[in-house]
């Protein structure tokens, strides 16, 4: 296999993804979903990473934690399915708006199911925890 010198590690090579996509209006560009999704399949795949599925939330806030049941689902679709192993979206801000206690909260319960949180579009480190500190 030809070395990716973007991603020269195998960090995620092989793991099975999600990507999941919000959008809470019609605006156009770099935060559609599509443009979202065409992004992410594309992180994932220089990644050498197996796409498993898509979560599309169109007209969805991220500022009402309350009214988003999409969280909560994937959770629970890890426990009895185990069909994938990575939650991909593009930024935190595409996660939750809810605030810091809102993000880790889903966090926590990403660690205690055994999924894996990437937001390549951040720069985040990827070799360890994430602490989310966004303002409600």
């Amino acid at each position: 296999m030809k070395e990716n010198k973007k991603y020269p590690s195998d960090r995620w090579r092989g793991k099975r993804f999600i990507c999941s996509v919000r959008q809470s209006d019609d605006s156009e560009g770099t935060t559609s979903t599509e443009a979202q999704l065409k992004w992410l399949h594309e992180e994932g795949r220089q990644r050498g990473m197996i796409h498993v599925d898509d979560i599309v939330l169109n007209g969805v806030t991220g500022s009402l934690p309350g009214k988003r049941q999409d969280l909560p689902d994937l959770i629970e679709r890890k426990r009895t399915k185990d069909d994938f192993d990575v939650l991909m979206v593009q930024r935190l801000d595409r996660l939750t708006r809810g605030g810091s206690q809102h993000g880790n909260w889903f966090l926590f319960e990403c660690t205690r199911v055994g999924i894996e949180l990437l937001c390549p579009g951040d720069n985040l480190p990827e070799d360890g925890p994430i602490l989310i500190s966004l303002r409600p």
